[in-house]
């Protein structure tokens, strides 16, 4: 049988490439891919290549990976060159919920010298179960004006710490966790520069990349302020980065220029700052992006799939239009203004929060929206259309002004919800996410006076989320408010992704993708039974059994009979209470949004025969080359498995042929049955069914 085709995109291995950058290695696939959730707090990251990668140039300064709570992660990474993957296998275990920012940088080379661009993605750890009901909080005193706080792993014991920053006190105090979640106030320390009105915002990473979580603090002084920690959660002195205005309102923490170093961004009411990191934990190098009208909060994330963190922010109050706006990054930690978006007119913003609400594999923002103290208050949902623009926003309301925003899986579900603080009625607000993005109704925490900034963690080491506030009370001594997720010992699933997409296939040919099932809960999982409703996709399991944070990998099929694309559903039927149908979205013959967003179209035509199919003994590959490549040709089993590389170098022009005898790498004979045979020649792959007879 003779096949003649025009190859217009990766069948086998998911991947756009460009034909302005063919030389450039491309990223084609990612374990965990960017913003998913639910994954395993033991995860090895996993990253496949379009071309064949050069292994000494996979190191802990080029793959670097960082944990919100636990800091920069060593690990070792190892290359696999029979799938073009690089692996990287952490040394200890994040925390669960904890935010992971992994970073590859440009030292990343294939074989010929050639450069990745630079790429970052985020995601989040799963949690082992959790109620998303929340028990009476429980007030620490701390020093007056508390206006933010932070949690990590400050002294390396395995448990999270707090750190809070104050408004009037001059002080950040750090109070430690002996491992019960009951927290005990260990050290006050002081700051250089003092002012009479700030916004006061803290934030922790590990800057200098040494294990410890550092942290980073402004006052109305125009410096920026990092306690460095020197080790057991002892912070040293302040060291002060000066710029041009007098605070900054809101901070966000990420690698904007791809380096593999943490960068900061603020905002100080008319300009954005971005205060690049020099390597060491210093931040002397600074960038600012001056607005009108005036802005406060600051957030951001990959928002166009290009690997790079864009910013977003919204005007303040006081001006008559109030707009989200849009920063797109440049690739090198430049920013230009891209699309905005109407919120209302003479009202204003104090938060945002990103992250992937409805599981589509896009970065989706929330915005609050109010027009002062003792106004009602808005929750405002931004989802993503895939392509770094915004639908029309989707409004929920809150009793009181929104302070601050915080998201998290709360309840062990596999989604990201959301807690605000409502200052004047001195509560906090859960919204819970029934999936798709779609959010239940608000329930309302009391809390102390005057609740303004958030964050959250596994406290007492149960496996869900735990919240924390700073209460602001100006009468004297302001206190924090902790409140306890109620406990739930049982089974909670995950998978690596939420959406498998196997791109452009021809019809007749298959292609298959692993998919990572975890059990984080505590509890054994049981998975009674995998369904998928249309027989274009198909799943190799029916059901298992998964003991307590373990793994098991199903690999799905897909078969097309037409060239249209195709939706469908792969639901897991689980003992899970929280999900007990968990659902992955299944798409195929759609484009693949990649490094690349341009789709390579080869103009010639490329003739392969696989002859005789079905075959008993050989079968010979014939294909027709129009110019000299690397070609390589590999045997995989349905399970994906490589059974055999049949050949892998460069050719001139012009017609080959390459035979297989069926048999595999060590030259036993396989199994009759079917085996795929893929090709690939430079940036394109196809693959062959193939059918032995016995």
């Amino acid at each position: 049988m003779k096949i003649k085709v025009c190859l217009i995109s990766v069948s086998f291995v998911l991947g756009i490439c460009s034909n302005a950058n063919a030389d450039v290695p491309h990223i084609i696939r990612f374990t965990p891919p960017p913003y998913a959730t639910n994954i395993l707090k033991s995860v090895n990251l996993r990253v496949a290549f379009d071309m064949d990668m050069n292994p000494l140039t996979f190191t802990e300064n080029s793959f670097v990976v960082y944990g919100s709570q636990t800091g920069w992660h060593p690990g070792s990474i190892t290359y696999d060159d029979s799938t073009r993957t690089a692996t990287f296998d952490p040394d200890f275990n994040f925390k669960e919920g904890e935010w992971v920012i992994a970073t590859l940088t440009s030292d990343i080379e294939d074989i010929d010298g050639n450069h990745i661009k630079s790429y970052v993605w985020n995601f989040s750890i799963g949690v082992a179960g959790g109620t998303g009901v929340f028990g009476p909080d429980t007030e620490y005193n701390t020093c007056e004006g508390p206006r933010s706080v932070t949690c990590a792993d400050f002294d390396n014991d395995g448990n999270l710490d707090l750190a809070v920053g104050h408004r009037f006190s001059d002080s950040m105090v750090v109070f430690r966790n002996p491992g019960n979640g009951i927290f005990e106030r260990d050290s006050v320390y002081a700051l250089l520069s003092v002012g009479d009105w700030s916004d006061c915002r803290l934030r922790s990473g590990d800057w200098d990349r040494d294990g410890d979580i550092d942290i980073v603090f402004q006052r109305d002084t125009a410096k920026l302020s990092v306690f460095p920690n020197t080790g057991n959660g002892v912070f040293g002195t302040e060291l002060q980065y000066p710029f041009t205005e007098t605070s900054l309102a809101h901070i966000y923490i990420n690698d904007f220029n791809g380096d593999g170093y943490l960068d900061i961004a603020g905002s100080d009411y008319a300009k954005f700052y971005i205060f690049f990191n020099d390597g060491s934990g210093n931040f002397y190098n600074w960038t600012d992006y001056y607005l009108e009208p005036r802005i406060i909060p600051i957030s951001g994330g990959d928002f166009d799939s290009d690997g790079d963190i864009d910013l977003v922010t919204v005007t303040m109050w006081g001006t008559d239009e109030v707009r989200v706006r849009i920063f797109i990054n440049q690739g090198d930690g430049s920013f230009v203004e891209g699309e905005s978006y109407l919120i209302g007119y003479d009202t204003g913003s104090q938060s945002i929060y990103c992250h992937d609400f409805d599981m589509d594999g896009d970065v989706d923002m929330v915005v609050d929206r109010a027009r002062g103290q003792g106004e009602t208050g808005y929750v405002l949902i931004f989802m993503n259309n895939g392509d770094g623009t915004f639908a029309e926003y989707v409004e929920y309301t809150a009793e009181d002004e929104v302070n601050y925003l915080y998201g998290n899986d709360f309840n062990g579900d596999g989604y990201i919800d959301l807690v605000e603080s409502s200052l004047e009625i001195d509560k906090l607000v859960v919204f819970l996410n029934n999936g798709d993005g779609i959010f239940l109704s608000p329930v309302y925490y009391n809390v102390g006076h005057w609740p303004d900034g958030s964050d959250g963690g596994d406290f007492d080491s149960d496996g869900d989320i735990d919240l924390v506030v700073a209460n602001q009370y100006t009468g004297g001594e302001g206190t924090i408010s902790v409140l306890m997720n109620e406990d739930s010992i049982q089974p909670n699933i995950g998978t690596s992704t939420r959406l498998l997409s196997f791109g452009k296939v021809n019809v007749g040919d298959s292609v298959l993708l692993p998919l990572e099932v975890y059990n984080l809960g505590y509890d054994t999982l049981i998975a009674d039974s995998l369904i998928i409703p249309d027989s274009i996709f198909a799943v190799d399991e029916s059901g298992f059994i998964l003991l307590p944070e373990s793994t098991k990998t199903v690999t799905v099929t897909f078969s097309p009979v037409t060239n249209d694309s195709v939706e469908d559903t792969l639901t897991i039927f689980s003992d899970d209470p929280d999900s007990p149908e968990w659902i992955v979205k299944l798409r195929g013959n759609y484009k693949l949004v990649g490094i690349e967003e341009e789709e390579r179209v080869e103009n010639q035509e490329m003739e392969i025969e696989c002859y005789p199919n079905p075959f008993i003994r050989t079968v010979s590959i014939k294909y027709l080359l129009e110019r000299e490549e690397i070609f390589s040709i590999k045997i995989y089993d349905t399970a994906g498995r490589e059974v055999r590389i049949l050949l892998n170098k460069l050719q001139r022009s012009g017609f080959h042929t390459v035979n297989w005898d069926g048999r595999d790498k060590k030259r036993n004979r396989v199994p009759p049955g079917i085996y795929f045979c893929q090709m690939r020649a430079g940036c394109i792959v196809s693959t062959r069914k193939v059918i032995i007879l016995r």
